[in-house]
């Protein structure tokens, strides 16, 4: 049976160029993330993790390699066409949640659909109708420094997901959560990723949450180095 792959790097290089000099932040790096596939990178601060999740994601161009994204190879896409791309097939969850402390709880959700032009009621009909599906409907007209932690994570989830993207990058999603909301956080990841059948890869140090991943990719020095 042919597998789908969303992702496949293929000898990606990422060097970072400073007046002090060069650093190779990914090295010679191989992987493919299936579709419907929960994939977790682990490994040291500073190890290429992060790295690697935003050349995927088409936020840093990597330097020798290729990545092929969604059949796309991402080299060929100009600025504009990145910028689409990404827009339209990619969802980001960050460790920040990065809110927009002066939009309410709908409006940070309903974000990407503005982006691409969706019509601003219909936009946060959307948003709404995910918030209760997530059990937020307590906080829809709140601000951002008015919910919890938790809470806040759960919403940038909700943004992340609410265009239906192929693919979803995770960036430390629970470092700032006790262990309860970290295990919900990660339920609700791993939920939506089955019901959608997206790729989910997340960056972490939690151990707490390895039991949701399907593989387990350990990276060292911008290399990997082992796989589980």
């Amino acid at each position: 049976m042919m597998e789908n792959y969303t992702v496949i790097c293929k000898n990606v290089k990422k060097t970072f160029f400073s007046v002090s000099g060069q650093v190779e932040a990914l090295r010679d790096v191989n992987l493919k993330v299936k579709e419907d596939e929960l994939v977790m990178l682990m490994g040291p601060s500073g190890s290429g993790k992060t790295t690697l999740l935003s050349v995927i994601g088409a936020i840093l161009r990597h330097t020798k390699g290729e990545i092929t994204v969604l059949n796309e190879n991402l080299k060929e896409l100009s600025g504009d066409n990145r910028t689409l791309f990404r827009g339209k097939n990619i969802g980001f969850v960050f460790q920040s949640f990065n809110l927009i402390p002066y939009l309410n709880v709908q409006e940070n959700v309903a974000i990407p659909l503005f982006i691409q032009k969706v019509e601003r009621e219909k936009a946060l009909d959307i948003a709404k109708g995910l918030l209760l599906k997530m059990d937020l409907k307590h906080i829809l007209d709140r601000y951002p420094k008015e919910i919890s932690g938790g809470e806040q994570q759960r919403v940038s989830i909700a943004r992340g997901y609410i265009h239906n993207p192929k693919i979803i990058l995770c960036d430390e999603p629970t470092s700032y959560l006790d262990a309860e909301n970290g295990k919900r956080v990660m339920q609700i990841l791993k939920d939506i990723q089955k019901a959608n059948k997206s790729s989910l890869i997340v960056v972490t140090h939690d151990p707490r949450i390895v039991d949701y991943a399907d593989r387990i990719i350990e990276i060292q020095d911008g290399i990997i180095k082992n796989e589980k």
